[in-house]
């Protein structure tokens, strides 16, 4: 009798179907703008200008990594705070701490400001409030 019972509890407790959660696609929108924002910052610390041309326009990049300020070391930390999805843009509202070092010299700095990103292809086109990437002085 107990090995019926044990049987029929694992027939019933196998039998059992998960949902299929599927995701909404402004959650993937969403997910995709905070990784291009991610990868921008991994290439800016170590200074692949090619790589960040990939994940930016021509207008972003020149306003914004054409001149970039020489430093030995950068160490940036981003936490996304709000995301919206627009028509064809999206914002990514990111709190921002830096340390750049140059020579001797250290600079702390931190901001908040908005990621403007095209929706097809995900690229930057413009860095609004404080930009994280104009530093060291």
């Amino acid at each position: 009798m107990r090995r019926v019972l044990v049987l029929l509890l694992f027939v019933l407790l196998s039998c059992g179907k998960d949902e299929v959660k599927v995701t909404p696609e402004e959650s993937k929108i969403t997910a995709s703008a905070i990784d291009v924002v991610e990868k921008i910052r991994q290439l800016y610390q170590s200074r692949d200008k090619a790589g960040l041309k990939t994940l930016t326009t021509p207008e972003a990049y020149l306003g914004h990594f054409s001149a970039t300020k020489d430093f030995d070391t950068a160490s940036l930390k981003f936490k996304p705070q709000w995301v919206d999805v627009k028509d064809s843009t999206i914002h990514v509202n990111v709190v921002w701490t830096g340390v750049w070092k140059k020579g001797g010299g250290i600079t702390n700095e931190k901001g908040i400001c908005t990621f403007v990103l095209l929706r097809q292809p995900v690229k930057l086109t413009q860095i609004l409030r404080e930009s994280p990437f104009i530093y060291p002085d």
